[in-house]
């Protein structure tokens, strides 16, 4: 009976220990993502400045350092998708929903920078030799639809940390 007992004692010990271990990787995975989201967030941030700055420069008709502004912008823009695409395997529940979509968000601001960028090389009238000009014009409509997409991205996402504060505070 006494073997009985130290084998039921080693079999709970053991089930704690499994216990604790995954609570503490599951606590890890967590703190890896809040890392990554934080970091992603940042690149944002410098993207969304740098935008900022792109804009006064085309409004004074300085499409040269406009230009490179945005590829300021576009880098960062990469920096927050690799932050991003490091959390996506850790990520689970509330967190993945929020790195789906962020990732779609910035998918799009890349695109619409590309299109930016093009747009100040036109107007600056310093296309590369060969490269085919598209009249802007035409690229507004596509320009539009992915600004609008980008709200609709910045929505859900507004909609995801408020629906889940305690889960998004860490960003704050």
């Amino acid at each position: 009976m006494k073997r009985n007992y130290k084998i039921l004692l080693v079999v709970v010990i053991a089930i704690i220990l499994a216990g604790a271990g995954y609570f503490i990787y599951k606590e890890y995975n967590i703190s890896k993502v809040e890392f990554y989201l934080n970091s992603s967030l940042n690149h944002q941030k410098a993207a969304n400045e740098s935008i900022n700055q792109a804009t006064t420069l085309e409004n004074n008709n300085d499409y040269s350092n406009a230009i490179k502004t945005l590829q300021k912008s576009s880098d960062e823009i990469s920096n927050a998708l690799v932050d991003d695409n490091n959390a996506v395997p850790l990520a689970e529940g509330v967190y993945s929903d929020y790195l789906n979509n962020d990732i779609a968000l910035l998918q799009s601001a890349s695109k619409l920078i590309e299109y930016k960028i093009y747009v100040d090389h036109y107007k600056n009238n310093d296309l590369n030799p060969g490269q085919e000009k598209v009249d802007p014009n035409k690229l507004y409509p596509f320009m539009n639809n992915l600004q609008n997409d980008i709200s609709a991205y910045k929505d859900k996402e507004n909609q995801i940390i408020s629906d889940n504060p305690q889960e998004f505070n860490f960003l704050k």
